[in-house]
């Protein structure tokens, strides 16, 4: 299970590679007449796409507690506006006056 967790991780990576090379290269074929793309685009490209996508994945570690913390509120919500059970009695006794018992 690890090596195919590590497989994954690296498949993300070269991924992250192509598509950063990819879109810069479009950038430059798209917009040749205009000369306002040129390798340095493409090296920005690459290094967005490899930042972006290693940030992403530092995310999904949190996204479990961000999932628990969302059902805790809901549970907190259910039981602030739940219907109150307790029926408080109309013409109570009261006390006047409390002993003190001394030990």
């Amino acid at each position: 299970m690890s090596s195919l967790g590590y497989g994954a991780i690296i498949f993300v990576f070269v991924s992250m590679y192509a598509l950063g090379f990819w879109y810069g290269k479009n950038l430059i074929v798209d917009n040749f007449d205009t000369g306002k793309y040129d390798a340095a685009i493409i090296l920005s490209c690459f290094f967005c796409f490899l930042v972006g996508g290693s940030s992403i994945s530092q995310i999904s570690p949190f996204m479990k507690n961000i999932a628990e913390g969302r059902v805790a509120m809901a549970e907190f919500f259910d039981l602030l506006y739940r219907e109150k059970t307790l029926i408080e009695p109309e013409d109570g006794k009261k006390i006047k006056q409390i002993k003190k018992i001394e030990l």
